[in-house]
């Protein structure tokens, strides 16, 4: 698994401080720009937290995408799954839900 959870862990915790309730507006986009790198990268587990973490936390007009990614990430099995769901300590199930169903 190597260096994945630190990293998605890391994503998680810039998404919390940067486009959370309580996180400047100014400094939103910049967060969100730095956050979709995340998307591109190599470990799928990464790739997974990251569509997770902004899938909870931008707006309706990046679902779509954010959900394909979502989907294609976790048809490619369970180790892209695991590595992202550790972080918040539920199951599986659970992370899909929390915005899938917007």
């Amino acid at each position: 698994m190597g260096e994945e959870p630190l990293k998605i862990d890391v994503i998680e915790a810039v998404a919390n401080l940067g486009i959370g309730p309580r996180s400047d507006e100014a400094m939103r986009p910049s967060v969100t720009k730095w956050l979709r790198h995340g998307l591109a990268d190599p470990a799928a587990g990464v790739r997974l937290g990251t569509a997770l973490s902004l899938l909870a936390r931008v707006g309706a007009e990046e679902h779509d995408m954010l959900r394909e990614a979502v989907v294609d990430l976790v048809y490619r099995g369970t180790s892209a799954l695991e590595s992202a769901m550790w972080m918040f300590g539920r199951p599986v199930g659970w992370a899909l839900d929390r915005r899938l169903r917007r």
